[in-house]
C-alpha cells in the first residue's frame, strides 16, 4: 500500500511522463523536479520500477510505472490511456521528444492507445459526413494491419503531429502502416530512427 498520500505537482509531472512515454530516465525526473530520494520512495512503495536496458550500441537505466503505480496514478487523476512500455531505448526516445515539447504540446500529447480513439473518431466523422465508403476502407486497412497507430500524437499550434520511434526491427510494411495513419488523419510526421 502506497504511503504517498498527496501527489505534488512534480509527482504528477513524473507519473504523467511515465504514463505517456513508458520509461523515463533520471534526467527526465530531474527536469520535473524529482530527485533521487523521491525516486527511491516511489520504488520502495512499489509504484515505480528501475529497469536496466541494452541495445546494440548503448545501455542504461530507466524507470517505469508498476501496475500498482498505474493504479495509484489513475485513482488520483483518472488517466487511463497508459502507453504500453516497449524497450528502454525505444521509450527513452519517446520521453526525449515529450520533454522537448512546450507545456501546451505536452498537455496535448496522446499515447498510441489514445491515438486509436482519435482514429475511430475520425472514422465516425467521415460517416457523419456521408463518406461511409472512405471510412469503411480505412477501417479495413486498420483491421488488415495496413494502418497502424503511431507511438504518440500531439498538437503543435494548429497542426496534429504523429510521432514514431523507428527501430532496426521495423520493416517497410510497418513504416508504411504508420504513414497510412498519418495520411488518413491529415497529420504531420515526426519519425525518429534509433
Amino acid at each position: 500500500m502506497a504511503h504517498i498520500r498527496r501527489m505534488m505537482s512534480h509527482d504528477i509531472a513524473a507519473f504523467e511522463a511515465m504514463a505517456k512515454c513508458g520509461h523515463i530516465s533520471k534526467a527526465h525526473f530531474q527536469q520535473v523536479g524529482v530527485g533521487e530520494s523521491r525516486i527511491g520512495k516511489y520504488m520502495k512503495e512499489g509504484l515505480v520500477e528501475r529497469v536496466n536496458w541494452k541495445n546494440r550500441n548503448n545501455s542504461g537505466v530507466c524507470y517505469k510505472l508498476t501496475d500498482a503505480g498505474k493504479d495509484f496514478y489513475y485513482e488520483r487523476t483518472g488517466f487511463g490511456g497508459f502507453y504500453s512500455p516497449q524497450s528502454g531505448a525505444h521509450d527513452l526516445a519517446i520521453a526525449d521528444k515529450y520533454f522537448s515539447l512546450s507545456n501546451d504540446e505536452r498537455k496535448s500529447f496522446l499515447t498510441e492507445k489514445q491515438a486509436r480513439k482519435v482514429f475511430r473518431t475520425h472514422l465516425n466523422d467521415l460517416r457523419a459526413q456521408d463518406r461511409s465508403q472512405e471510412a469503411d476502407h480505412l477501417a479495413g486497412l486498420l483491421k488488415s494491419g495496413q494502418i497502424s497507430m503511431p507511438d504518440a500524437l500531439y498538437r503543435s499550434g494548429d497542426r496534429l503531429v504523429a510521432f514514431e520511434v523507428i527501430t532496426s526491427s521495423y520493416g517497410r510494411a510497418e513504416i508504411a502502416a504508420k504513414e497510412a495513419f498519418v495520411d488518413a488523419v491529415g497529420a504531420d510526421t515526426d519519425f525518429v530512427r534509433i
